[in-house]
């Protein structure tokens, strides 16, 4: 009796085939239709590629933790006066105002920055490095603000109040503007200026009559002001 040819193919756990080999062919009717994509050497080893590899692989990002940085090449300078260049700048804007805002336009809504990945072969588990284009958040958010200041103009904003101070020396009160020592005039003595707003000069009076009579002739002479009685 004339045995029957067995497949030559392994399976992926090492284990014979055992099915009937094909006309013509050492491998079963199976395997001899996997020859198209998968070479006989593979098959016979058991290396043969599950369905889904076979179709379409895939590659997977692997984390990398390598930080490449981009030089960017130098180039020769011209010196220009430079009360000439904001003048030149304004010209040159100007003179291309459309292509500045179509620039503008195209970067607040899609600019991209290239990143480098790491990328592995879920088939043959090769790695590869691949430049990939990433949104470039920061670049949108800076077009998009310099759209909206100078196409509605800045923010107005309230100056801030100076914070009261006092001097630390008779040389700091001398180099005060006058709003400061109007400020610091205010803090000293404003439960003296409150009563003066609200009982008149009954408080000067009252301060007054508690000088002895040579403090009261010192203070009237310097004053050039008749005697208060």
């Amino acid at each position: 009796m004339t045995p029957v040819p067995r497949c030559a193919a392994r399976l992926r756990d090492g284990e014979p085939c055992g099915r009937t080999a094909a006309d013509g062919s050492e491998f079963c009717v199976h395997h001899t239709k996997l020859l198209e994509t998968v070479d006989a050497e593979t098959m016979r080893q058991g290396r043969t590629p599950k369905k889904r590899s076979r179709t379409k692989q895939v590659l997977q990002v692997i984390p990398d933790e390598t930080h490449e940085t981009v030089t960017a090449a130098g180039g020769t300078t011209t010196a220009a006066d430079p009360a000439s260049v904001r003048p030149s700048l304004a010209v040159a804007a100007a003179e291309n105002v459309e292509q500045l805002t179509t620039s503008l336009l195209e970067a607040a809504g899609s600019a991209v920055k290239p990143v480098w990945l790491t990328v592995e072969c879920t088939a043959c588990g090769e790695r590869s490095r691949i430049e990939a284009p990433m949104p470039d958040v920061r670049a949108r958010v800076a077009a998009i603000e310099l759209l909206l200041r100078e196409g509605l103009g800045r923010v107005a904003q309230a100056e801030e109040t100076p914070a009261p101070r006092l001097p630390a020396s008779a040389d700091a009160v001398t180099r005060m503007s006058w709003q400061e020592l109007q400020v610091l005039g205010a803090t000293l003595f404003a439960d003296e200026i409150a009563s003066v707003i609200d009982e008149g000069d009954g408080l000067l009076r009252q301060r007054l009559a508690s000088l002895e009579p040579d403090e009261r002739r010192v203070l009237r002479e310097a004053l050039a002001e008749p005697e208060l009685v």
